[in-house]
């Protein structure tokens, strides 16, 4: 049976005026990538958002934040394809474009705050030529693959420009492409009416697209420096707006282990052969929203995505992605809240739908995933700053600052956080920002807080320390496993994972061995008043006094050859590999 030729676009439903949304950017630096041009305004690659540039968008009307889009800029499409989505793949084999070496952009957007409810999407642009082409185009569930591209900007736009564009669309369903149809467009450029965007040589844009016997047409407003300020369709008018007040929680409850025995496993691939480009390989340990959403950072790509074995649309499961810019450090999960760290010294913050919540500074590189502490996020900067953020608005609460460099997490338990800098300098605040105690001894590789008392691991040294969490008195220094590799608290209990070495549990108040377990363990969390082991073939479950409280078989291939990671959300613990997300979903 012959596939189904693509339905063509209907007129403005709430999906397709998204797809119009999607092409705006607003506030973007020039980004010309060495063509030549008269001026500034006369290059269609200066209205081009630069690599990792944020916009905000409201509704002209009434002026109501909608949503956030960012770019990303990259040679070839790997770069762009490495967090999806898969119709990015099926470009890849459809171009008569070299897919691995032409510069491309990706404009990434997500519209509305509620899950469930927020529409997502992708653009892909190549920028050959001086020419701005669209390429693909995702929304929603539905995606257009234009073969040749659709010329979105020539490459010499200038008030008085005309230029026409044909070829064929491929249009995907659920992550399948379907047959071809014919399309056709034809761009205008005009200056604006109001003066003060003719002088800083703005364009106002017209795009007639032809679909078969179906018809759009846009109109946006482009200024050199800004990108994208405005556009209208149907008289509705979305244009660059203020950061959205949205705020939602950073807590959240933890995974109800008593229900456990009526969990649902399953096991989802990722990464389809054929489909899709994503390569997760993750800067941290994802995060898992309420409903279940992967929230990660990659390594290629350097993209937050977000993954959900339940979503469907994409044969990879992504559910929206963004690029907060440079080299993509760390990235950690709190309730709803998502917060990544940039080698451009940035903190963007994201709430559950993707919407960009708000972007900070750091006066240094933030190396460290962020804690939660006393309502409010914080970072640690390498140059020893540590900063407490509102998790609303990004605004700094406190500042405070230790002798020397700051390499590793900082811990919390109540209303003390423990920092300890690369001289052995360990600082104790309270929940205000205030030292509440101070000491120095040898420099740490792990350390948490546990049952009142901070347990730290001596580096280059199998030797393990615990102090009194409210005076900073020694308590005991003993011998402790040299395999340690991170040391975390369980209801009270510390616990070393070892790696392939498994677990092995010590008193805070003594240092004194309790128990240990010997698995080949590839991860560990402590999820509440659990351990979680992942081993090559099952997740073990262990009580804080060591035994054994369950093992559930992952079916993850190719393990212990692939890294593993532990995450849990309120409903759900996952073990996620570069190819595979195993899910242990209560019922």
């Amino acid at each position: 049976m012959q596939p189904k030729p693509p339905a063509a676009p209907k007129r403005r439903t709430v999906a397709t005026l998204v797809w119009c949304l999607v092409l705006v950017a607003g506030l973007l630096l020039a980004g010309s990538h060495g063509v030549k041009g008269t001026t500034r305004s006369s290059s269609a690659l200066s209205m081009v958002g630069v690599d990792g540039l944020t916009a905000w968008y409201t509704d002209g009307s009434t002026q109501v934040t909608t949503g956030s889009g960012t770019w990303a800029h990259g040679y070839g499409v790997y770069d762009l394809g490495s967090s999806g989505p898969d119709p990015v793949g099926w470009w890849a084999v459809n171009t008569p474009l070299n897919p691995s070496t032409v510069d491309m952009a990706r404009f990434s957007w997500t519209l509305g705050s509620t899950t469930g409810t927020a529409i997502h999407g992708d653009d892909l642009f190549s920028l050959a030529n001086g020419e701005v082409r669209r390429e693909v185009l995702t929304d929603g569930k539905n995606s257009i693959i234009y073969k040749g591209g659709l010329l979105e900007l020539p490459a010499d736009v200038h008030s008085g420009s005309t230029w026409k564009s044909s070829g064929t669309i491929i249009a995907m369903t659920s992550g399948l492409p379907g047959s071809s149809v014919a399309y056709s467009s034809q761009g205008a450029a005009t200056t604006p009416p109001e003066a003060e965007l003719a002088a800083a040589g703005c364009l106002d844009t017209t795009l007639a697209e032809t679909y078969g016997t179906a018809s759009l047409s846009t109109s946006r407003t482009w200024c050199p420096g800004r990108g994208m300020v405005r556009f209208a369709e149907d008289d509705v008018r979305h244009q660059t707006g203020d950061v959205p007040a949205l705020s939602y929680p950073i807590a959240a409850d933890a995974f109800d282990w008593s229900r456990l025995s009526g969990a649902v496993a399953t096991t989802t691939t990722l990464d389809p052969v054929g489909t899709s480009l994503l390569a997760p390989q993750y800067v941290s340990r994802p995060g898992v929203l309420a409903d279940g959403t992967v929230v990660a950072g990659l390594k290629t790509g350097n993209d937050i995505v977000a993954i959900n074995p339940a979503a469907t649309g994409t044969l990879d499961h992504t559910v929206w992605r963004s690029h907060p810019g440079g080299a993509l450090l760390t990235c950690a999960t709190f309730g709803e809240v998502t917060v990544a760290t940039t080698s451009e010294r940035r903190i963007v913050a994201y709430g559950p739908t993707g919407v960009v919540l708000w972007i900070a500074s750091t006066p240094d590189s933030v190396d460290q995933p962020a804690i939660a502490f006393g309502g409010q996020l914080v970072v640690t900067s390498v140059d020893g700053t540590v900063m407490a953020l509102n998790p609303s608005t990004g605004h700094e609460v406190w500042r405070a600052k230790t002798p020397s460099e700051l390499a590793l997490q900082p811990v919390a338990s109540g209303d003390t956080m423990v920092v300890i800098d690369e001289n052995g300098t360990t600082v104790a605040l309270g929940t205000d920002g205030h030292e509440l105690w101070r000491s120095t001894e040898f420099p740490a590789s792990a350390y948490a807080i546990s049952g009142g008392a901070v347990v730290v691991k001596e580096r280059a040294a199998p030797t393990l320390r615990g102090y009194d969490v409210a005076t900073g008195n020694k308590l005991w220094r003993t011998w402790g496993p040299a395999a340690l590799e991170s040391l975390s608290d369980l209801d009270g209990v510390v616990v070393a994972y070892l790696g392939r070495e498994g677990a092995q549990a010590f008193d805070p108040a003594t240092g004194n061995a309790l128990w240990a377990a010997n698995p080949r363990a590839l991860d560990l969390l402590v999820v509440g008043d659990r351990a979680v082991l992942a081993t090559s073939d099952s997740i073990v479950v262990l009580g804080r006094d060591g035994t054994e409280i369950a093992r559930v078989p992952h079916g993850l291939g190719r393990l212990p050859q692939l890294n593993v990671q532990i995450a849990a959300g309120t409903s759900s613990v996952d073990a996620i590999t570069t190819q595979e997300l195993f899910r242990e979903v209560l019922s």
